[in-house]
């Protein structure tokens, strides 16, 4: 651990209740997690204004074994854009690793021929 950051708890219970954006990427998620859609803008040189689609979540909700943030420059909605490419790494740390504790590699079904 390089750094330790103390907040009073009733902080940390505000930014909680505010991660819980709904958000189709995981609609099949097993785990409570936190988790912000956003989007942020950039003006470029011919002064327009492109969306760049951000998402950040940590999981599980209480204690926590992971945090992702991923921004996509041009993305659009961080729906759309960003929460998929973080859906994908948190399943990957849950097969890995499991975000229980349990990776999901040595659970997977009988029948998985990666298990025969």
């Amino acid at each position: 651990m390089l750094n330790t950051v103390t907040f009073d708890k009733s902080y940390w219970k505000e930014i909680k209740q505010g991660m819980s954006s709904k958000v189709s990427a995981f609609d099949d998620f097993p785990y409570d997690f936190a988790r912000k859609t956003g989007t942020s803008e950039k003006t470029d040189r011919k002064n327009i204004n492109r969306d760049n689609g951000v998402f950040i979540a940590f999981a599980p909700r209480e204690n926590p074994k992971l945090a992702v943030a991923v921004v996509i420059p041009e993305g659009g909605f961080g729906s759309n854009s960003a929460a998929p490419v973080a859906r994908k790494i948190f399943d990957a740390y849950d097969w890995e690793y499991g975000l229980d504790g349990v990776p999901k590699k040595n659970v997977a079904p009988a029948s998985d021929p990666v298990q025969e």
